[in-house]
């Protein structure tokens, strides 16, 4: 998990380079939770009470983290049986025990996401609009950008999506 904050770290290095201080939201996909966790923690420890609105994102058929956070009780939900997805390096549908106790402090929502979530990302990174780099991304690295379209649309359509699965954990977001 140490690694992973790297990846925080250098985020908010291009961030700063261009002028912005800090993200307002930050949307982490997560199999067993290492990802996420490592990601949520390093916001939290440099931002504290000023951390980004930070979204958990899983496929439908492994969502434990989802289930956890709906049973509102702080224990981790573990997921079996068949876990077929697209999203395979997510199809863990056990949380890390530290991971859970990070994201269950610390996001703000949870999100369970059908495969057409994943493959709709993919084709929006793999197909970008004008001078957008090009961005070849594994259906589990494009569930994020599918789903921040899908809510989008949501928002903006008379005609829905169909509906993702998703829990707040906190009154304030």
């Amino acid at each position: 998990m140490q690694g992973y904050g790297t990846i925080a770290a250098e985020a908010i290095e291009q961030l700063c380079r261009l002028g912005i201080k800090k993200p307002t939201h930050v949307f982490l996909q997560a199999g067993v939770g290492s990802f996420a966790a490592a990601i949520q923690g390093y916001f939290a420890n440099l931002f504290g009470n000023e951390r980004p609105v930070t979204a958990i994102v899983e496929p439908t058929p492994a969502d434990c983290f989802y289930r956890s956070a709906v049973a509102n009780d702080g224990k981790p939900r573990i997921v079996t049986g068949e876990m077929t997805t697209i999203m395979a390096g997510l199809a863990c549908g056990e949380p890390s025990r530290i991971a859970w106790e990070l994201l269950r402090d610390y996001s703000d929502v949870f999100f369970a996401c059908p495969d057409w979530v994943a493959a709709k990302g993919m084709r929006m990174l793999g197909n970008p609009l004008h001078d957008d780099p090009r961005v070849i991304s594994g259906e589990s690295g494009a569930v994020t950008t599918g789903l921040l379209a899908a809510l989008m649309k949501a928002t903006t359509s008379k005609t829905r999506e169909p509906r993702l699965a998703w829990t707040r954990t906190h009154a304030s977001c």
